[in-house]
């Protein structure tokens, strides 16, 4: 009986050793896979980005950010920074010939002695020049965040729908399997990154619906930028469809009716947030209220040439006070013209106006393109992995 018990306690030690040393050594493959993949990530990174672990780590105590500079210099810089930007505004032709009109009308008013101080001037500048500009301001803004909200629905079902190709499971063999498994990650993958990449593409495209265009001399400029852009708006069409052929492949190895119905929802709402994209790319605001503001902020010194030779009467100054007043106006009336121009593309494009208000489409699809490599990278990794996204990322 003793030979018999002993002999048992020696097995169930042996079992029990062997079973610690096989969950340790899967444990230890765990690991060294999740750091493989997180060293992978890591070298990606930084080579695209330059921003110091260190120094953004979230390790710190909760709540603590890092600080924002307030001094003297930073204030300083904002300002050489909106000077830049407002210079970048007023340094165009309808500018040039707005000030050289302006100047033109004041001085002639002024040494002819064609005055009128009547506040006349004044309500035909805020109605014929300022309401316009204004308007086309605000209609181009509710034009930038409708923009933005179906880019980022397009994108973020985008996401959704690789996360779910790349991870859904089907029992097979006694044993549930990945779905799409190897190779067939990597085609979702490369599938899903077209999608985005010729999505950017497309809204970079410039437009054939300027002003100029209704002239017959231009007419096949407008033409060959409409025709690019239909070109590009179908590569983003085929892009959709050859991710609909992936579902259906899905669908022969393996995938439930269920939830290959799910994933062409996914793929229909794709297509219909890019057409509202496409929309939002492809028409304007109303080009008479464009050509009105532009017209009437260039030439507006002829009829407000009286109201500014004026000034010099009040204050004995001679023509230089009145010059100085038309210049100022004439710059600031052009800088919110080219700010109401500049938001009429609501995404942003290469030597385009606008960048520093438009959507930035190519960063925003980078970005979701490497969210969707990470989801394909960490598809096979179990779910309480430890990435260790926190310390690396931030």
């Amino acid at each position: 009986m003793s030979l018999i018990g002993a002999s048992f306690h020696k097995s169930m030690s042996t079992a029990g050793s062997q079973s610690a040393m096989a969950s340790s050594r899967s444990a230890s493959e765990r690991r060294s896979m999740t750091m493989a993949s997180s060293q992978r990530a890591m070298a990606s990174r930084q080579s695209d980005v330059s921003i110091s672990v260190q120094d953004y780590s979230l390790e710190r105590p909760r709540g603590s950010t890092p600080p924002v500079q307030s001094s003297f210099c930073a204030v300083f810089s904002d300002m050489r920074g909106s000077l830049w930007i407002v210079g970048g505004l007023v340094h165009t032709w309808e500018a040039f010939f707005g000030c050289l009109i302006a100047i033109a009308s004041t001085l002639l008013c002024y040494f002819f002695e064609f005055q009128n101080d009547t506040s006349a001037v004044s309500t035909i500048l805020g109605v014929v020049i300022v309401f316009p500009i204004t308007a086309l301001i605000g209609f181009a803004f509710s034009r930038r965040e409708a923009a933005l909200a179906a880019f980022s629905k397009l994108l973020g079902n985008l996401e959704a729908l690789l996360g779910a190709a790349c991870t859904w499971q089907k029992f097979q063999d006694g044993a549930w399997r990945r779905v799409s498994d190897g190779a067939a990650s990597e085609r979702a993958l490369v599938a899903c990154c077209r999608i985005a990449e010729k999505a950017s593409r497309y809204c970079a495209t410039p437009r054939g619906h300027r002003t100029r265009y209704v002239l017959s001399s231009y007419h096949s400029e407008s033409e060959t930028l409409n025709h690019l852009l239909y070109l590009r708006k179908s590569e983003v069409g085929s892009a959709i469809q050859a991710c609909r052929r992936l579902v259906q492949q899905l669908k022969v190895d393996g995938l439930p009716g269920g939830e290959a119905h799910r994933l062409d929802q996914y793929l229909s709402i794709i297509a219909c947030h890019f057409h509202q994209v496409a929309m939002l790319k492809e028409y304007r605001t109303p080009v008479g209220a464009r050509a009105l503001a532009r017209i009437s902020v260039v030439w507006h010194g002829i009829f407000a040439g009286p109201w500014y030779a004026s000034l010099s009467a009040r204050g004995g100054t001679g023509p230089a006070l009145p010059v100085i007043y038309a210049l100022a106006l004439q710059l600031a009336f052009n800088a919110l013209l080219q700010v109401a121009f500049g938001l009429e593309d609501p995404y942003a494009r290469a030597g385009g106006r606008g960048l520093h208000d438009s959507v930035r489409v190519r960063g925003i699809a980078d970005q979701s393109r490497a969210e969707m490599e990470r989801t394909a990278r960490e598809a096979s990794l179990p779910w309480d992995a430890d990435l260790g996204i926190v310390r690396e990322e931030c």
